[in-house]
């Protein structure tokens, strides 16, 4: 839920300091289910509102999570167990996503790679009169109020989304957003960007 008035904005900023990542909202919701993954248990109504996060819609994430977990046993077999398995991919996902592996930068660039290589046609590009603009269509757009991008977010080129909805003065949001390098785009989908 987005905050209301600055003594909200305030609150927001104290529940956002432990799982924030400046690179965009990706990474943050990966923080998030990692603090669900640490406690072994769901966050209650009264967290979730204090973290000004849709408890639902966190709940349904976990679901599809969680059937994509058992999808991938059942599949390749080997996979840890529980509700909130933090062994979802067993030891390549620790070397891979967990704290150990990597170091925060490093994870953090991994984890908007694997997005990037997913959402490779939702990128906007700055342009020099200070807005994003859609590499495909030039369509111009803006970083929604709700984005970790529009309050912290650290200045990129190249911003990856995955929505588009209706802005508060008529143009276009971008929603959750991720800042990415441009390079990545080549990299991950030379097929569509020659």
């Amino acid at each position: 839920y987005p905050p209301k008035n600055e003594r909200h904005w305030s609150r927001y900023d104290d529940a956002m300091a432990d799982i924030l990542d400046r690179s965009g909202d990706h990474v943050t919701m990966v923080h998030l289910f990692d603090l669900i993954d640490h406690t072994h248990r769901m966050l209650s109504d009264e967290e979730c509102r204090e973290r000004f996060v849709n408890r639902g819609a966190l709940q349904r994430a976990m679901d599809v999570r969680n059937q994509l977990h058992r999808f991938l046993k059942r599949r390749f077999g080997g996979v840890g167990g529980g509700r909130y398995p933090n062994e979802w991919l067993g030891s390549k996902r620790r070397e891979i996503v967990g704290s150990h592996g990597f170091d925060s930068d490093e994870r953090s660039e991994a984890i908007r790679k694997c997005v990037c290589a997913g959402f490779f046609m939702n990128v906007a590009k700055l342009n020099n009169d200070g807005r994003y603009y859609t590499l495909r269509g030039k369509y111009a757009v803006s970083i929604s109020p709700t984005s970790v991008l529009h309050r912290y977010g650290d200045g990129s080129d190249y911003v990856l989304f995955g929505e588009t909805c209706d802005g508060a003065r008529g143009g276009v949001d971008v929603r959750p957003c991720s800042s990415i390098s441009g390079l990545w785009l080549r990299q991950l989908a030379p097929h569509y960007w020659k």
